[in-house]
Parts: C-alpha cells; sequence; structure tokens
C-alpha cells in the first residue's frame, strides 16, 4: 500500500555513516568546485536495484531518504506490498542507518493499490470527469505512463495504467493518493515511520476510499434518445469536466446527484463499481482484518450491483422487441 516516501532525520553520527554508503558530490568538472552541501548515495536491497531509494546526508547530520519502499522491498511497486513487509522494511532501514523508526519523520508519502481489472485500464480513464468538482489532468508526457492526477494544495489523486507503464500482460490500475504536505497525515496521526502500524494503515485505506468517493466517473452507455430534452441537455453538461468548476459549493453537490440518478436508471456500465469492489478486497488483502470499512463498502457495491443488473437486463429486453 505505502509506495514513495520522503523521510528527515538526524543522524548522530554522519561520519559513520559516510563510510557505509557510496556516496557522492556534484562537482563542476571545469573549476572543481563542488556545486552542492550535501553527500547523496542511493540504496536497494541485494539482488534488486540500488536506486530504489537515493540517500542525502549534511554535514550536520540532517538525512534525507526519498523513493520507493515498494521497490526498496520487491525490486518493483506493480507487485503486493503487505503490512508484513512494510514492517520488515522498516526494520531494514532501521538496520541500514541505525535510527530507530520514531525518529524518521515522514514529509510526503504516496499510498494505494494495483488491482487487476476485468477491463482495459484506459477505458475506466477515459471516463474519469473530475475529483471534488476539478477536472482531471493527463499525466505529463515525460512520464511513461498513460492517466490521470488533479493536485490541491495538500495532495493529489493520481489513477493510471499500470499495466501499460511496465508492459505488462494483465490489464493493472494504480489508484494512489499523493501528499504533498505532512499536516494531511498528522491528522490521522502519522508523523513517524513509527506510526505505520496496522490501525493507521486502516486509517489510510479509508482515506484512500474516501478520495475514490469524490470522483466522478462518466457512463457512456446511457441511451440519450430515453432523455427528456431538458436531461440530455443537462447530461451534456455533467460530462464536461469544466462545468463543474463554474458551479457554487451549493450547487454542484445537487448537480452531482442529479447525474448520478440518472446514470443509475439509465446507464449500463460497471467500471466505477468494479473499481470500488476490487479496491476494497485489495486493500483487505494488504491490511488484513484492521481494513474496517470493507463490510460497509461491501453492502453499497451490492446495492449499485443490484441497480445496474436490473437496468441492464431492462435495456436489453428493450433491445431485443426492436428486433
Amino acid at each position: 500500500m505505502i509506495d514513495w516516501i520522503k523521510l528527515e532525520a538526524q543522524h548522530p553520527d554522519p561520519k559513520l555513516l559516510l563510510n557505509s554508503f557510496d556516496f557522492t558530490r556534484e562537482v563542476n568538472i571545469y573549476t572543481a568546485e563542488i556545486k552542492t552541501k550535501f553527500d547523496k548515495a542511493t540504496i536497494g536491497r541485494d539482488g534488486y536495484s540500488n536506486a530504489a531509494m537515493t540517500v542525502k546526508l549534511y554535514p550536520s547530520g540532517k538525512l534525507w531518504l526519498t523513493g520507493s519502499l515498494h521497490k526498496l522491498w520487491h525490486g518493483n511497486n506493480y507487485s503486493n506490498f503487505t503490512y508484513p513487509e512494510l514492517t520488515d522494511c522498516i526494520e531494514y532501514l532501521q538496520s541500514q542507518f541505525s535510527i530507530i523508526p520514531k525518529n524518521w519523520n515522514i514529509l510526503k508519502m504516496e499510498y494505494g493499490v494495483n488491482i487487476t481489472t476485468s477491463f482495459e485500464p484506459d477505458s475506466f480513464l477515459n471516463r474519469l470527469i473530475g475529483i471534488k468538482y476539478h477536472p482531471f489532468n493527463r499525466m505529463k508526457p515525460t512520464q511513461v505512463v498513460s492517466g490521470r492526477d488533479c493536485y490541491f494544495t495538500d495532495w493529489a489523486a493520481k489513477i493510471y495504467n499500470k499495466g501499460k507503464q511496465y508492459n505488462l500482460s494483465y490489464p493493472l490500475l494504480r489508484i494512489e493518493k499523493k501528499v504533498i504536505k505532512s499536516r494531511h497525515l498528522q491528522k490521522i496521526n502519522i508523523n513517524t515511520l513509527a506510526d505505520l502500524n496496522q490501525s493507521n494503515l486502516a486509517e489510510l485505506s479509508n482515506d484512500l476510499l474516501k478520495m475514490l468517493s469524490l470522483v466522478l466517473v462518466n457512463d457512456k452507455s446511457v441511451n440519450l434518445s430515453q432523455l427528456t430534452s431538458r436531461q440530455r441537455n443537462a447530461v451534456a453538461n455533467y460530462r464536461n469536466p469544466d462545468y463543474w468548476q463554474e458551479l457554487s459549493r451549493y450547487a454542484a453537490p445537487k448537480a452531482r446527484q442529479r447525474f448520478e440518478q440518472i446514470i443509475s436508471k439509465n446507464g449500463c456500465e460497471n467500471y466505477y463499481t468494479e473499481v470500488l469492489e476490487l479496491i476494497n478486497s485489495k486493500l483487505f488483502e494488504l491490511n488484513g482484518s484492521n481494513h474496517k470499512s470493507k463490510e460497509v463498502n461491501d453492502n453499497k457495491l451490492q446495492n449499485i450491483d443490484f441497480i445496474k443488473t436490473v437496468n441492464c437486463n431492462m435495456q436489453a429486453t428493450t433491445f431485443a422487441k426492436q428486433f
């Protein structure tokens, strides 16, 4: 669940640490002038890439560690990364740096899940309208990935095609929350590596699901000919990502409710439903029995599935009668 992270600590003996890693400094090749005030190294476990995480060490002993805990432990970040593996990874960092978990402050962090879908992930990405009434952006073309993101002050939502990123033979969708400001984590009592316990991972799971509940997803199966002219005009607006930014904070929730009602009555696609269900199952698998929201969300999903099934059957019957 936990992937990229930025940590800060104070090492009691920086000279000792210098002897433990292959540190370098950037140097101007023409003047021999040292360009940085810190020493830099990369770390990785035996058998995996040695560039999973980057270490920056200042003469004062201030230490920054950035990179993927998932890649550090598995050599990739498209596999599963369970809670027991996370604790083993944290113990590994303690052994490498001689710094206990509670002395590693978390500055930034990304957490999410990889889910294997029954559909091509790009189909879901192409139906994303926005989140919190803000439109999604296409991920930067410099990134070898097909996806959408949306940045806010303290955090960002990232949804992308993990299978395409790594040329996997199966469809893999990544749902991720990127915390930019540590105060967002502090609201759920996460300050240091020691706080990444099973109980707090359950809170992160719920936070991820809460983020996903803010996502607005289009349903392209809605038959516009069966709608009134007023409904057709409304759906045209609702499908426009920029439309939502024009609404007031009072009008937007009502518009979303109307859009979801139209989709539930006239739509037949289950992309969003499947994503919710798979995320719930994956969070339960990764974090164990402390994933509190699974039962509640499973009940919601059953209701959604029932509505969609009835509606799809009705559409199929209507279609059959026409021929």
